[in-house]
């Protein structure tokens, strides 16, 4: 991605808390994007980034990993309540299945997708611009709709390594969420 200095991403809104179908024509989400998928709680808004090389095999991916009890689950304040285990001790977890499908359900109905396409070659170098973005908005502690901002993002992705600006575009919901521009390098958190 080194001979960008500008990419413009136009995001769209795939999918709604409690609004869940596609566009007719689903090609438009069988594409390479950046995405996020934001998770809204009443005490903070959890944003997760990834990127893929299809956008509706990954969204398929991340609904089933949550059902299937192999993410993280939060309760409904946003604070973690399950911790998916490894090896048989996952066993243990049956007895609660209930309550923990019941909480994944939770989960989902609260998320909100939104994805903009991208060349495969940049999506790495995407990824982790936004991730880092979100992250050091996360320690500003800046919010969003009056709640903290909180990553979901164990990593910080691939850095650029070279100067690049990504304009956010498209959706609206994206541009609340990240602003209308993002420089590389970025600047210390004040």
């Amino acid at each position: 991605m080194t001979e960008f200095e500008s990419v413009t991403l136009n995001w769209t809104v795939a999918l709604e808390p409690g609004d869940f179908f596609l566009a007719e024509d689903d090609d438009i989400y069988r594409v390479p994007a950046v995405y996020i998928c934001e998770t809204v709680y009443p005490t903070r808004h959890v944003v997760y980034v990834g990127r893929t090389r299809e956008f509706l095999t990954r969204l398929r991916d991340h609904i089933v990993a949550t059902l299937g009890l192999t993410y993280w689950l939060r309760d409904e304040n946003g604070s973690f309540a399950f911790e998916p285990k490894a090896g048989a001790a996952f066993v243990t977890d049956l007895r609660r299945m209930e309550d923990l499908q019941a909480m994944a359900a939770d989960s989902i109905r609260r998320m909100r997708w939104l994805f903009a396409e991208a060349e495969t070659t940049a999506l790495p170098f995407l990824e982790g611009i936004l991730i880092r973005h979100v992250k050091q908005m996360e320690r500003g502690g800046l919010t969003i709709d009056g709640l903290p901002i909180e990553s979901d993002n164990c990593n910080l992705g691939t850095a650029p390594t070279a100067p690049v600006e990504v304009r956010n575009d498209g959706a609206s919901r994206a541009v609340e969420l990240l602003g209308e521009k993002i420089a590389w390098p970025m600047e210390a958190a004040a």
